[in-house]
Parts: C-alpha cells; sequence; structure tokens
C-alpha cells in the first residue's frame, strides 16, 4: 500500500513539474518582445551555445537542416558589414531621426548588441531552405529569451552581406560561399534606461488573424 501511494506521489510531483515547464515555456512564448535598446553586457559563451544549440535543434524538412549560423561579437566585423551598404546606414539614420522627431523609442541595428546571430540558408539544399532558417530563428529567440536575453530579427544586413562582396564576407565570418544570409538575429540584455516601448505596436487580436474550420 505504501509502495503504492508513494508511485502516486511521485506522478502527481511529475505531473505538476511538467505542467509548470510548459507554463513557462508558453510564458516565455508569449512575453518575448522585440527589444529596440541592448547594454553592451556580454552575452555569456555558455549561453551562446545554449541559443545556437537550440537553432540547430530545430526540426526541419527532410532533416535537411539547410542552415548554417555564424555567430558575431567581434564589433569590428559588424562595423565592415554597415559600412559596405551605404543604402543600410542611410535606412538606419533615417529612422533614428524619425524616431527622435516623434520622441519615440531607439530601433536598434547591426552593431547595437553584443550579440549578432547571421543566419544562412543553403537554398540548393532544399526548397524549404528559407522557412527552415525562419523556424530555427524563432528557436534562438526562445532560447535567448529562456535564459533572460533579449532579441530583434533584423533583415537590413542581408543587402551588403549578399552583395557584390558576398564572398569576402563568407570568408571573413567563416561561411561556405554557396550560402546566403536570410536574417540576422540581435541577442543581448535589454537597456532599462533607454524608452523602447513608447513606439511599439502591438498585436493584431485573434479574431483578426485566426479562423476556426469546426
Amino acid at each position: 500500500m505504501k509502495k503504492r501511494l508513494a508511485r502516486v506521489l511521485v506522478f502527481v510531483m511529475l505531473g505538476a513539474a511538467l505542467s509548470a515547464q510548459a507554463e513557462t515555456a508558453v510564458d516565455t512564448i508569449l512575453s518575448a518582445g522585440t527589444v529596440q535598446a541592448f547594454s553592451q553586457d556580454a552575452v555569456a559563451k555558455e549561453d551562446i551555445e545554449t541559443i545556437l544549440e537550440a537553432g540547430i535543434s530545430t526540426a526541419s524538412a527532410m532533416n535537411l537542416q539547410p542552415w548554417y549560423f555564424a555567430a558575431v561579437t567581434d564589433t569590428q566585423s559588424m562595423e565592415a558589414i554597415l559600412q559596405d551598404d551605404p543604402d543600410l546606414q542611410a535606412q538606419e539614420g533615417a529612422a533614428q531621426e524619425a524616431d527622435q522627431d516623434a520622441g519615440a523609442s531607439a530601433k536598434a541595428g547591426l552593431g547595437d548588441s553584443p550579440l549578432a546571430i547571421i543566419i544562412y540558408a543553403d537554398e540548393s539544399a532544399s526548397s524549404f531552405a528559407t522557412f527552415d532558417c525562419g523556424l530555427a530563428c524563432q528557436n534562438m529567440v526562445i532560447a535567448a529569451n529562456a535564459l533572460g536575453y533579449g532579441t530583434k530579427i533584423i533583415a537590413s544586413p542581408t543587402t551588403a552581406l549578399n552583395g557584390e562582396n558576398h564572398d569576402a564576407f563568407c570568408e571573413m565570418l567563416g561561411v561556405d560561399t554557396g550560402l546566403n544570409a536570410v536574417t540576422v538575429l540581435l541577442v543581448g540584455t535589454a537597456d532599462p534606461s533607454v524608452d523602447a516601448a513608447t513606439g511599439a505596436t502591438t498585436r493584431e487580436a485573434m479574431d483578426a488573424k485566426v479562423s476556426f474550420v469546426e
């Protein structure tokens, strides 16, 4: 009788623990917003590896894993990418000016976070490569937020990364030249001293974006 009761208690405790874990995971997803201002506090190496592992562990079509990640913490490398695209500089400068004129928050770009993960796709491996890379990016977003960091996904640097100096950037980042950058994930600690909420937009209601077919 005592053994049976012990088993029941174990299962109850296990069920409660799993329920708590599931609730925590959902809370992380629902609360993960876009960070618009980062401190320059470094992301711990073990945390970087955990975030990348979350990306690597993503499911993909036929398990082809058509991605490659360049984890960049070197500020000079980030600056080299930014400087290679005058249009990118102009866009980011105009965005900053617009925000200041409107009294809104800062808008983080490449070089504003201590870690940038550049996500490359092998489009020759799978027709779903870009989609799969998007899934991997989102997994890394969830992992980073679960570890206490903030994130922002940006696409503008891919113009320079895939431009005329594509091969040179690939060499600089240790990436095969047959791959193309699809997006960049900024990761770091949110800067609490900067207003990153004033200009933020809200999510649309479920009834505007979802159909239930029952």
